[in-house]
């Protein structure tokens, strides 16, 4: 079973804790925003680009896939049984039969429930003086970073003139 959670970083930082549901996975989804984020940001974007020159705005669409185990069992016996006769004289044997059901249903539910990024928007807003080159192999890299979840598509470099620090 899949059931899919979009989290968009920039409009849920403004929402009310606790109020976009009451199963706890927009705030776990959140937190997936957060972390991967903060991965970007000290992975990918601070060492390649320089610290402080481009931040990571991160939309995330997150999957939760739960399973689901159970088990159960149940059973029926039959025997029977050939005596021989206590008195030698009447020659033969008896036979005992006897039917035997048992029914024993246990039952062990088990649910599992894992948060994992399905799709993925990122806008770098970055420093526009830097390079063209700069910013290709930064691209690069966050591809290889989130293979399969990051398309090329999905990665947007805004460019913005940043103050520089004064002296």
């Amino acid at each position: 079973m899949k059931n899919t959670i979009c989290c968009f970083a920039l409009i849920s930082l403004l929402a009310a804790p606790g109020a976009a549901g009451d199963c706890g996975c927009a705030a776990e989804a959140q937190a997936l925003t957060d972390a991967l984020e903060a991965k970007v940001q000290t992975k990918v974007l601070d060492p390649l680009l320089g610290r402080g020159a481009a931040y990571a705005l991160l939309e995330l669409k997150a999957q939760v896939d739960s399973s689901r185990e159970e088990h159960g069992r149940s059973g029926t016996g039959e025997a029977h049984t050939l005596l021989p006769v206590e008195s030698p004289a009447k020659g033969g044997s008896k036979t005992q039969n006897q039917k035997a059901v048992q029914s024993k249903n246990s039952s062990e539910e088990k649910t599992v429930l894992k948060l994992a990024p399905a799709a993925m928007k990122l806008r770098v807003l970055h420093d526009s003086a830097l390079t063209p080159e700069k910013l290709k192999a930064a691209r690069e890299a966050l591809l290889a970073l989130f293979p399969g979840v990051l398309k090329p598509e999905d990665i947007a470099f805004v460019p913005a003139e940043f103050a520089k620090p004064a002296p």
